[in-house]
């Protein structure tokens, strides 16, 4: 549960020196959250993950930071993964234009 607080994991986390130097080198840092069947909708996410992901989201936002969210895309099931976490070949084909998609906003 204490890996959870994202308050208190700040400041034992390369976030903030990754940030920086982004931002000092004129780099758009991008995140991308995956969906994995562990909690593959919003109601199986554990309140304290669902925080987290909230805190982390307003540092994010703070420091013009973009994060994807995949993490609970109707448009990957079960059936694109191999396991819990990997997906299989035709989850790779179906994800692969949606990241293109959601990056393309951000690419000169």
């Amino acid at each position: 549960p204490d890996k959870l607080d994202f308050e208190s994991q700040l400041p034992l986390s390369f976030l903030p020196e990754i940030v920086r130097l982004c931002n000092e080198n004129g780099i758009q840092l991008i995140l991308v959250r995956m969906k994995t069947l562990r909690y593959p909708n919003q109601a199986t996410e554990p309140r304290a993950l669902s925080e987290y992901i909230s805190d982390l989201r307003a540092y994010l936002d703070q420091n013009d930071v973009v994060l994807l969210d995949f993490s609970h895309d109707d448009r990957l099931t079960p059936d694109h993964f191999l396991d819990s976490v990997h997906m299989n070949a035709e989850g790779r084909a179906v994800f692969t234009p949606m990241l293109a998609d959601a990056l393309r906003p951000y690419l000169p």
